[in-house]
């Protein structure tokens, strides 16, 4: 009778109560970062697909964009270096306000005006110091949020960022109706606008962490001179980690394969497989609805961390490998949409686990009290191991516009062999 009575109630909307309510659950920054999030991502992902094509119609080739991104790259290594000390000596929600703007709101403007190179390699230089606020606002939206919820926080934000995507179709619509150049414009001003009401209206909601005071309390008392020594102590124990150096490198990874993806997937989709420019922003709309189902009904259910993040990161593989063999639209039109479309959703399946569960496991593999300077270590490693990949992408797109997806597969590739080696780990989560 109970499971007869079980089974004529039940609700398939049901599934998504316990995410929704988990959302219910969260407090404080963590809720705020949340929320105000769209506003940034809707911005993002209106102009992020145009990026690469709106530098090439306005004379910058491949090479050039990769090294402008290379340029990019080594900025944000100096500037995680020194993160660590900023966040600490200024807090997490002052610096995350200073940073946010100086990366943000004064590059969407020059990208906006932009005429030719020098207007990119500026606002790139600007939009480097957006590697501080990687380490403010991962404080800030972490630090006092319960270590069991992080999965759940990480996989939050990345619903936030990727209900932005239903937007991106716009894009594509002002880009028929505009042209490519002048509509991107108009994108990155919409951007200026939102981004810049979010970093106040965040900063105006949020307190600074109870961490973020005592580092400020004691950087008063000990001056700065105490920084470089802790991180020598910092660096040692990290290194000494052997499941954080693992997610270290699952996260360079990662980093590598969002840098090439952002700069490339649109030239690998125009130049590679033909597609018209303004087809790009129907893809990211695609992956969105599947991204979603993936945060509301995969990843509450995956029991084995390791397991999951193993064969998602094998999907990201194939997705890849789907694009560098996709037909040429001008050759066959029907068999050309079919492979994007699927690598498209085959992709959005497996980032929407693998881009949470390694934030995650990065973050827990943290010292909690030296969470800034720690992160500032990792981050200067990451971003300087990562820079030559700019430059070395902008060459493959060159020699064969289809070359950037066949080096995301092997990035991939060798992200499912270190995912095999943490499954080991049994201190991991």
């Amino acid at each position: 009778m109970k499971t007869s009575n079980s089974k004529s109630s039940w609700n398939p909307l049901g599934v998504f109560v316990p995410v929704v309510e988990s959302l219910r659950s969260f407090k404080g920054n963590a809720r705020t970062c949340i929320l105000v999030e769209p506003l940034w991502g809707i911005s993002y992902n209106l102009f992020v697909p145009y990026t690469s094509l709106y530098m090439l119609a306005l004379g910058v080739d491949a090479v050039g964009i990769g090294l402008i991104a290379t340029v990019t790259m080594v900025l944000q290594t100096l500037w995680s270096l020194t993160a660590g000390i900023i966040t600490d000596r200024f807090g997490r929600r002052r610096t995350s306000l200073i940073f946010d703007t100086l990366s943000w709101s004064i590059p969407t403007v020059l990208w906006a005006f932009a005429q030719d190179f020098r207007w990119f390699l500026v606002a790139g230089i600007f939009n480097a110091s957006v590697r501080v606020v990687h380490v403010s606002w991962s404080c800030l939206f972490i630090e006092d949020a319960p270590v069991d919820l992080r999965v759940r926080l990480y996989t939050w934000m990345s619903v936030a960022g990727t209900l932005s995507g239903f937007f991106a179709p716009l894009a594509g619509f002002f880009v028929n109706r505009f042209g490519l150049v002048n509509a991107t414009r108009g994108l990155y001003g919409f951007a200026f606008l939102a981004m810049t009401s979010m970093i106040w209206i965040r900063n105006a909601k949020v307190k600074e962490t109870s961490i973020g005071i005592q580092r400020m309390r004691e950087i008063r008392a000990k001056g700065n001179h105490t920084f470089w020594e802790e991180y020598r102590v910092a660096s040692t124990r990290f290194l000494g980690n052997r499941s954080a150096v693992i997610a270290f490198l699952l996260a360079l990874l990662s980093n590598i394969h969002l840098q090439v993806r952002n700069n490339f997937l649109s030239v690998v989709l125009t130049r590679g497989i033909g597609l018209p420019p303004a087809w790009i922003a129907i893809f990211p709309f695609l992956a969105t609805g599947v991204t979603l189902m993936v945060y509301f009904l995969v990843i509450p259910r995956i029991k084995n961390i390791r397991k999951g993040l193993t064969i998602t990161l094998l999907i990201n593989m194939v997705g890849n490998i789907i694009f560098f063999v996709a037909p040429d639209l001008r050759m066959n039109l029907g068999a050309a949409l079919f492979s994007v479309i699927l690598g498209t959703l085959v992709m959005a399946v497996g980032m929407g686990v693998s881009g949470p569960v390694i934030d995650a496991i990065l973050a827990n593999s943290v010292d909690e009290k030296t969470r800034a300077v720690t992160l500032s270590i990792v981050y200067t490693m990451m971003f300087g191991l990562s820079a030559p990949f700019g430059w070395f992408s902008g060459f493959l797109a060159e020699l064969q516009p289809r070359y950037p997806a066949l080096l995301m597969a092997l990035l991939m590739f060798l992200s499912t062999l270190l995912a095999l080696r943490l499954r080991q780990d049994k201190d991991q989560p």
